[in-house]
């Protein structure tokens, strides 16, 4: 009789980025023979494709073949809701905000602002509706009865539940080592060693700044311990008979594994990494492909290998038009210099929807010429994975926000990272492109707004290649050292069989210790 098979249940919040990683497991773990549940927020996005319609797609092949090694049609995945709404939802709802980049920070130093947005960072949803997605994710594992259970780091809920439930969990993160790591370096090292997230600070912290590192790093532990809304979440966690902290503020515990995606050669230094920590390289979503959009293929073939600049501040960044027109004037003014010969750029550029008109008018009075002659495309979604333009090798350099899959993907495909960012982590992943020469804080002076002069000061470095360009030179050709390092560390399928490796050892597969009253 043959066994059943491996039932693995992975909670991922449905912010585009954060569900990507998760998303990519789940693919690889169908096409393994795995009865694969997916559980998340049911909300859509701006292109229409929220979580539970993106498992739809996994299924019927959008993100590659669903058959078994032995060609047989996998098992489906199977999506479960759970009860309450995204980060950005949340924020919408805030009273002091709208969207995440209301709750922008302006490095370096940000946390001494009075930052209303941290503690909803954390706990964006009411105490009840809190309670009430904990309760889902209960039933959704007393549902599924998981062989092992896969978690998105940064969603606090299922983490509660599964504490409730005395199961531990595979943390399946999208990040760096710092947002899991960082807190338990040798000599405090979070404090002197390494810049704070968000505030900017270069790495290796130079002496005159590790003073400020210091104190930021007192006031965000203060700002958060002291957030009236992690306060009032904490009670009705009392009350479900959670006890551990808040699962927001605990980075790293030792009975869960961390399944860590970026590669230690494009990381900081870091001095102490726990046997339960595995470095799988990028764990990235694939798309159907470039042949899925003919007309973009033939116009990225027209400019040949290299010659495209991709442009993308992520899913959440809406453009003002003080924003897109110094977006639009940084390309008009690299499409202009001599590194932007023979060279062409796609932007995705969804603006405000307040004055979302007069944006889209200033940027047409910039870049007319340039979309008429085919030189440019503006675009307010890709349809194709932005990953695919990428690993086709199209693209010469990407100005993104400094989200980690981005940084992942751009990693991947070898190329500079001109980086834009605008909140919270993203300004420590500007300060790593700088450490690692592969790219540049593109907006030091302006951030989290942007400045055409840095962004195209950026592109024109990153794509001179005069001989007497040596820092492009330089930067180009670590770009394409840690591309060949990043791709041979082999990403989702390391990260499913670490996973599946777990799924053996009972303190995964089991209940454990003791459980809450649910």
């Amino acid at each position: 009789m043959s066994q059943p098979p491996l039932k693995v249940l992975l909670f991922a919040l449905s912010e585009y980025g954060n569900f990507n990683p998760s998303l990519a497991a789940a693919h690889e773990l169908v096409t393994r023979g795995c009865e694969v549940h997916v559980s998340s927020f049911d909300e859509g996005h701006d292109n229409g494709s929220g979580p539970r319609a993106r498992v739809s797609q996994l299924n019927n092949g959008d993100y590659g073949p669903t058959t078994t090694s032995a060609s047989n049609p996998a098992l489906p995945a199977k999506f479960h809701a759970i009860s309450g709404y995204s980060m950005g939802t949340g924020f919408a709802k805030h009273p002091e905000g709208g969207s995440f980049q209301d709750f922008q920070s302006r490095p370096p130093n940000s946390i001494f602002l009075p930052l209303p947005g941290l503690g909803t960072l954390m706990c964006w949803m009411t105490p009840a509706e809190y309670k009430e997605a904990v309760e889902s994710c209960v039933e959704i594992l007393k549902d599924v009865q998981p062989d092992i259970i896969c978690m998105d780091p940064w969603f606090s809920s299922p983490k509660d539940a599964c504490e409730l439930m005395g199961r531990n969990f595979v943390v399946l993160s999208q990040n760096t080592a710092q947002e899991s790591l960082d807190s338990i370096q040798p000599m405090g090292g979070v404090l002197w060693k390494y810049p704070m997230l968000g505030t900017g600070l270069p790495y290796p912290l130079p002496l005159h700044l590790i003073p400020s590192n210091m104190a930021t790093v007192f006031r965000y532990v203060y700002r958060l311990n002291t957030a009236p809304e992690i306060r009032a979440t904490n009670e009705v966690r009392k009350s479900l008979g959670n006890k551990k902290e808040f699962p927001g503020l605990v980075k790293w515990e030792k009975d869960n594994h961390y399944l860590i995606p970026c590669p230690t050669e494009a990381d900081f230094d870091w001095g102490y990494i726990p046997d339960n920590v595995t470095f799988t390289g990028p764990v990235l979503v694939k798309g159907t492909g470039l042949g899925s959009d003919p007309e973009l293929l033939t116009w990225l073939q027209k400019a040949g290998k290299g010659n495209t600049v991709l442009i993308n501040l992520g899913s959440n960044t809406k453009y003002t038009q003080a924003n897109a027109v110094e977006m639009a004037t940084a390309i008009a003014r690299f499409l202009e210099a001599p590194a932007g010969q023979g060279r062409q750029v796609l932007w995705k550029m969804t603006p405000k929807p307040s004055g979302a008109d007069e944006t889209r008018e200033a940027i047409q009075r910039i870049l007319g010429d340039f979309c008429k002659s085919g030189r440019a495309r503006v675009e307010k979604w890709f349809t194709v994975e932005p990953g695919d333009i990428l690993r086709d090798g199209y693209c010469g350099a990407m100005v993104h926000h400094g989200g980690a899959n981005t940084y992942f993907e751009v990693l991947g495909a070898g190329i500079p990272q001109v980086i834009c960012p605008a909140w919270f982590d993203l300004y420590t992943m500007a300060a790593r492109v700088e450490y690692l020469n592969i790219g540049f804080y593109a907006s030091k002076a302006s951030a989290p707004d942007l400045n055409a002069t840095e962004i195209a000061d950026g592109l024109i470095t990153a794509l001179d290649l005069s001989p007497e360009n040596t820092k492009g030179e330089e930067m180009r050709q670590n770009a394409l050292r840690l591309g060949e390092v990043t791709r041979a560390y082999g990403g989702v399928r390391v990260a499913v069989d670490k996973i599946l490796e777990l799924a053996k050892e009972k303190n995964f597969s089991e209940a454990v210790g003791e459980q809450g009253g649910i």
